[in-house]
C-alpha cells in the first residue's frame, strides 16, 4: 500500500533539524544530533540515528503552542525514527485531530524498532 502525505512547506530551523507543515495545518518538527533527545545526544559530528526528538502543533495557532505529546513533556524523546513516515501519514489525514496525533505518537513511541 503507497502512502500518500501531503506537505505543504519543509524548513531547516537549526543545523540538525526539519520542520514540515502540512496541508491540514499541522507541523512536524524533527530534531536529531547534539542536544537533542536521541540516540547521538551525546556525540559530535554526524552520526546515524535510530531515534529523534519530535514535537508538533497547529501552524494557524496564535503562539504555535506545541501539544503534549507525553505525560511529562511537549517533546517526544527518542522517537524512532523508522516509525517517522508513518507518523506523518497520519499527521497529513486531512481530518486528523489533536488527540489522535497524540495518541498515534504515544503508540508509535512504545513499539519496537
Amino acid at each position: 500500500m503507497r502512502m500518500m502525505i501531503n506537505i505543504s512547506d519543509a524548513r531547516i530551523p537549526c543545523p540538525a533539524g526539519v520542520q514540515f507543515l502540512f496541508d491540514n495545518d499541522w507541523v512536524l518538527s524533527i530534531i536529531i544530533g547534539r542536544g537533542a533527545y536521541c540516540d547521538t545526544r551525546y556525540m559530535n559530528g554526524n552520526d546515524f540515528t535510530r531515534t529523534c526528538e519530535i514535537a508538533v502543533w497547529k501552524h494557524s495557532a496564535a503562539n504555535h503552542e506545541m501539544i503534549q505529546l507525553n505525560r511529562d513533556e511537549k517533546v517526544s524523546g527518542w522517537f524512532p525514527v523508522c516509525k517517522l513516515s508513518q507518523l506523518m501519514n497520519e499527521m497529513s489525514a486531512p481530518d486528523v485531530t489533536e488527540q489522535q496525533i497524540i495518541d498515534s505518537a504515544r503508540e508509535l513511541a512504545k513499539e519496537p524498532f
